[in-house]
């Protein structure tokens, strides 16, 4: 279950492969999973030094090893970004080498990438220390 070529296109974001808008695009599309709350909406976690986060993972065994057994949503996630409130950033997988940030709110996808790009190489040396 869930999207391996998700997955896969988000690993090749990180390494610079590939442009974060085509995560982006492919991500609208694709089946994403999140923990269920109670309440229609998303779980948001305020880390304080790193803002408001929410979590969308993209295979129901990425879930599992994150939250256990839970009960989950599942939807396109164009519709998952519908349901971030504004200044929350989504993280694709967390546990995962290929974690990604997504913005759930873009209006400027060249202002989005050139950022991206700029704060590659800070990724990158966290990425290999991490692996240590």
């Amino acid at each position: 279950m869930g999207d391996p070529d998700l997955a896969a296109l988000a690993r090749s974001v990180c390494e610079g492969d590939r442009p974060i808008k085509a995560f982006y695009a492919a991500f609208a599309k694709a089946v994403v999973y999140a923990q269920r709350p109670e309440k229609p909406g998303v779980f948001v976690t305020d880390t304080e030094s790193q803002g408001r986060w929410t979590v969308a993972f993209t295979s129901l065994d990425r879930l599992a090893a994150h939250a256990g057994a839970c009960d989950y949503i599942s939807m396109p996630g164009a519709v998952f970004l519908e349901l971030v409130p504004p200044g929350v950033g989504v993280m694709v997988d967390p546990d995962d080498d290929h974690r990604l940030p997504l913005v759930a709110r873009v209006d400027d996808f060249f202002a989005l990438e050139r950022e991206w790009k700029r704060t590659a190489p800070a990724r990158q040396a966290a990425a290999r220390k991490a692996v240590r």
